[in-house]
């Protein structure tokens, strides 16, 4: 993924974060990214973000989301996701 931070407000920082996975799948299959958390759907596929694909893409499958970061202790953010 990448990700690009706006300026921190109270500690916090909203990021744009871009996931680009290569997943290859069935017609009608869906690809999701879970983790922690409500954004992520607390690893729960169905609750998670849904990653989007096209027929010049494939199998290529992306999204972009905007992301708040609490950077209060350390600007050094680790992120555990998983691609289901």
């Amino acid at each position: 993924f990448t990700s690009v931070a706006n300026h921190p407000s109270n500690g916090f920082v909203n990021a744009t974060v871009t996931f680009r996975v290569r997943v290859e799948t069935n017609f009608g299959d869906d690809v999701y990214v879970v983790g922690p958390g409500d954004l992520l759907g607390e690893w729960t596929p169905k609750q998670g973000v849904l990653l989007r694909t096209h027929e010049e893409a494939y199998p290529v499958w992306f999204t972009t989301i905007q992301m708040p970061l609490d950077i209060r202790k350390s600007r050094d953010i680790e992120m555990e996701y998983k691609v289901v």
